[in-house]
């Protein structure tokens, strides 16, 4: 469990120190999102209730499920800059992109790949 609670910290505050990249990724396991009751364990609310609490996390870009190896890898690709989330899918097969309706499985991890709204068309980071 605090493994759980370490790497639930690390992906809130992972984003932060990429604020001069363009998209903002995080990996979730289904329980984190299941456990979340005000959203009834759906997907959609979860991202919503990451873009109130993320201050950096703007448009829904891309939401997909996957291994926990994979979702972690390509959450730390995307927030390095390294893939964008129009090439996921062919990138990383395993990622299986997702409609917003869904409803979290606790055997699977959830990617949500946000635009960054801390980061200017001109490369310049707004603070």
């Amino acid at each position: 469990m605090a493994l759980l609670r370490r790497l639930l910290l690390w992906s809130l505050v992972s984003p932060a120190l990429s604020a001069g990249y363009p998209y903002l990724a995080n990996c979730v396991s289904g329980g984190v999102v299941d456990m979340d009751k005000s959203g009834n364990g759906s997907l959609a609310m979860y991202a919503l209730a990451l873009q109130n609490f993320v201050h950096s996390y703007g448009d829904l870009k891309l939401m997909a499920e996957g291994p926990t190896a994979e979702c972690i890898n390509v959450a730390n690709e995307v927030n390095m800059d390294n893939v964008h989330p129009e090439d996921i899918p062919d990138r990383y097969p395993l990622m299986k992109a997702l409609a917003s309706d869904k409803a979290a499985d606790d055997n699977l991890n959830y990617l949500f790949v946000f635009e960054n709204k801390d980061h200017s068309k001109a490369g310049q980071v707004h603070v």
